[in-house]
Order: C-alpha cells, then structure tokens, then sequence
C-alpha cells in the first residue's frame, strides 16, 4: 500500500450536502482527490427501476463498490467517498473493507425538515431521509462530525481540510471495527 493513499468517507443522510461538500472539497484540497459517489454507482445499473432480481444481487453490488473504493486507496490514490451507511449489515461491510485503508469517517447532519426541504428541491423521494435519519449515525463513530444546516458547506470543507493539516490520523475506523467486534 502506499503512505498517501487514503479514503475521506462522507456519510450522510440523502440531502445532507454529501455529494456537494466532495465537490467542494475536489476544489480546495491541495493534492488530487477522486470523488466516488455510491449514487453514482448505482445508476449504471442496467434497469430503472431496479428488477427483482438486480435488487437480490444488490449486496454483491455493494460488496463490490467497497472493495473497488479500497481497491483504490490501496494503490496510493486519495478518495472522497459519499455514501449512506444505513443499516449495522452495510456499516460492518465497510468497515471490514476499509479496515486496512487509512479511512477517516466524517458525519453530516442536519435536521429532518431541511433534509425534506433539500430532497424536494432535487425532486428525490421526499420521504427517502425520513427513512435515513433516524439510523444513519446510530452505532457510527466519526473522526469529524459536521453540521450542514448550521455551517456552511464551504466553512464544513475548511473543517475537514484543516483536521487533515493538522496531520490527525483516523482512529474511528478503528472504534467502530472493536464495537462490532465486541458486539458479535
């Protein structure tokens, strides 16, 4: 493995600004990110809506998106990852892929009423962070935890870059991979 390569995962509610803060990130971070999106993983998916059996085959999907992310980081390349760790099966996943890849684990919240603000205006199932909010930080370490509704995305960026200045190294990988562990 290379010293550099690294993963930045955003978890995060649909709506939290995950995908835009990556953005924002790709633009004021000062070595080269790649920005993978589980979002955008999923929409090379062959049919909309899914099939029956695409859905049977979706933890495979998923399987495989985390071990290319890893795949990635693993050879050296910096990633910005968004995703949505919503259940303790998806959560255990990632952390069992990415427990050989420096990872920090940041966490967006915001509050339910401008998650549903911010998924109609994208025209999102409006209904689809409602599902999210309640479990998607539950049993979850983080290394920074970021308030998208009361700080700027901008303001959430320099969070993030000046936490990696500072040459903090993650440790809630680490947490979270002990908790299972203990929890099992």
């Amino acid at each position: 493995m290379s010293s550099d390569g690294h993963i930045i995962l955003v978890n995060g509610a649909s709506g939290s600004g995950k995908t835009t803060l990556c953005r924002q990130l790709t633009n004021q971070l000062h070595f080269p990110y790649i920005h993978i999106s589980m979002d955008r993983f999923y929409e090379g998916l062959t049919q909309q809506p899914l099939s029956a059996m695409q859905r049977a085959c979706l933890p495979t999907i998923y399987q495989g998106f985390l071990a290319s992310v890893a795949a990635f980081a693993d050879t050296g390349n910096r990633t910005l990852l968004d995703i949505v760790l919503i259940n303790r099966a998806m959560k255990e996943s990632a952390v069992r892929t990415f427990s050989s890849v420096p990872t920090y684990l940041v966490g967006l919240n915001c509050s339910q009423e401008i998650l549903l603000k911010r998924n109609g205006e994208r025209r999102r199932r409006r209904n689809l962070c409602t599902e999210q909010v309640s479990a998607i930080h539950e049993d979850m370490f983080y290394d920074l935890t970021l308030d998208t509704e009361q700080f700027s995305l901008g303001h959430c960026a320099d969070q993030i870059i000046r936490y990696l200045d500072c040459g903090q190294k993650p440790t809630a990988l680490t947490s979270l991979k002990r908790e299972f562990d203990h929890g099992s």
